[in-house]
């Protein structure tokens, strides 16, 4: 399964990121006071007054690698300088971006480890669903991208004819997703629904579902990767 940062939705909008963006580059977010942080974003930070800001929302920070903590500091990256300049980046570069680049473990969340064998959820499951929409299958529910990804142990990378093997097994995929301990799966649940920003992905109905709105050849070639991956923006992760 993958981890996230659960109950943080509203953090992960694209605006929300931008202004937060504006802000790391600006001020040290693992000193910076809670009144500070809202004048700056006009974003609401509720936390527990034992906690400090960097305690409650550094996964956020983190997870969408606006923030390299070094010598002390969190530090604005490459990302951050990016995304904070208006029009510099689409809400589609960024989240693209984020599907590849987030990976199962994680540096940002407990139980990292540098030597293990890395998987990429976000990708994999951006891949599951514009290989149904090829095959003109319905949408998938967000269980059955939890199941698939836990039944099949791909990693992400795997080309087209192993992502069309695996897509007849729905059912089986949806009751495994059903399965899954329930705090990873509200984990697995919120970071589908942040890449569910992308643009021809949507979110319908109380399951939920997430669908393409591709048409067959246009999700074909988007699945594939090879030019496409081209125009997705290089973010360096070192402060800027």
């Amino acid at each position: 399964m993958w981890h996230w940062d659960q109950g943080h939705l509203a953090f992960f909008q694209f605006e929300a990121l931008r202004r937060i963006s504006v802000a790391v580059r600006k001020h040290d977010f693992l000193t910076i006071s809670r009144d500070l942080a809202e004048a700056e974003t006009g974003l609401d930070f509720p936390a527990p007054k034992t906690h400090t800001l960097w305690r409650q929302y550094s996964r956020v920070l983190k997870l969408c690698l606006l923030v390299s903590k070094a010598e002390g500091r969190a530090q604005a990256t490459s990302v951050a300088a990016a995304f904070s300049k208006p029009g510099a980046i689409t809400c589609d570069d960024f989240f693209h971006f984020l599907v590849r680049s987030f990976t199962e473990p994680s540096p940002a969340l407990n139980g990292w480890d540098p030597d293990a064998e890395f998987r990429f959820p976000l990708l994999f499951a951006l891949k599951y669903l514009l290989t149904k929409r090829t095959m003109g299958c319905d949408p998938a529910s967000i269980d059955e991208l939890i199941g698939a990804y836990r039944v099949t142990g791909f990693a992400g990378g795997e080309g087209p004819d192993q992502f069309i093997s695996a897509i007849d097994q729905g059912d089986a995929y949806e009751a495994q997703g059903r399965g899954a301990p329930t705090k990873t799966r509200r984990q697995a649940r919120e970071s589908l629904l942040v890449m569910a920003q992308i643009s021809y992905l949507h979110v319908e109905g109380p399951g939920p579902t997430i669908s393409v709105s591709l048409d067959k050849a246009d999700a074909g070639d988007i699945c594939c990767f090879s030019a496409f991956l081209a125009r997705w923006p290089q973010f360096s992760l070192e402060p800027k």
